[in-house]
């Protein structure tokens, strides 16, 4: 009885390799609909063939769109553990997100550096008001979202100031934010500075000077600058707090 499993399994193993090679899509999409749990070579073929098309197989965009209708949250939880892999993976999850016209859902996805990330990318990429939605997110999640902003603009800054301390630097972990999307953050944080908690308008002074480090023309936030660039410009506030926030 032991060995006819064995012959069993190992009949089944050929085929599913030669589906893998032949169809590989037609297989994902299959073993993904087999109800949970899954045992341990289920899951371990999913992952494998997944990880193919998160690569960039030609015939992703079919996957995916099966995938998001059959089992969504197991899409975005491949997703998730996609950007944790690697957050360089963040162009990626965004063209799969475009192809699939879910990038409102997709910035749903937590934690909330991944919808930070994606939604920078997305607004470089002309597919998002980084603007509005930033506030919008505010208003919703608050101060716990400030600070991760914070964090998060300072993570990309000071992983872009240690690269030019080098003469070699090694390639990035992390995905730049240009000097436009910095000043939309920033802004933006200053704008909502009601939310800081804490020690957050320290840590918004020296994410601040940072930025200023890395791109000096973002001198432009200063309030008493009139001749801002298109998009750098600050409204101006008469609040305590925001005088500590210009008080370096």
């Amino acid at each position: 009885m032991a060995n006819e499993q064995r012959e069993l399994a190992l009949r089944v193993h050929e085929l599913l390799d030669r589906g893998n090679k032949l169809n590989p899509e037609l297989v994902l999409v299959a073993v993904t609909q087999i109800e949970k749990p899954w045992n341990a070579v289920h899951g371990e073929l999913v992952a494998r063939l997944l990880s193919t098309f998160l690569a960039g197989h030609p015939a992703h965009q079919l996957v995916f769109f099966r995938l998001y209708q059959v089992d969504r949250q197991f899409l975005f939880a491949a997703l998730r553990d996609f950007y944790a892999e690697s957050e360089m993976n963040v162009t990626r999850i965004v063209d799969i997100a475009q192809d699939l016209k879910a990038l409102d859902r997709v910035l749903k996805l937590r934690p909330f550096v991944l919808a930070l990330d994606l939604a920078a990318l997305a607004s470089r990429r002309e597919y998002l008001n980084l603007d509005k939605w930033l506030s919008s997110q505010f208003a919703q999640h608050g101060a716990q979202l400030v600070r991760a902003t914070l964090e998060f603009v300072g993570h990309k800054v000071q992983h872009e100031l240690r690269r030019q301390e080098l003469d070699r630097p090694p390639e990035p972990t992390t995905l730049a934010l240009n000097a436009a999307t910095i000043a939309i953050f920033m802004r933006v944080l200053r704008a909502d500075h009601e939310l800081f908690s804490g020690n957050d308008v320290e840590l918004f002074k020296e994410v601040r000077t940072q930025c200023l480090q890395l791109h000096p023309r973002l001198m432009n936030f200063s309030p008493e600058n009139t001749d801002s660039e298109p998009g750098m410009a600050v409204t101006a506030l008469s609040s305590e707090i925001e005088a500590e926030c210009d008080a370096l």
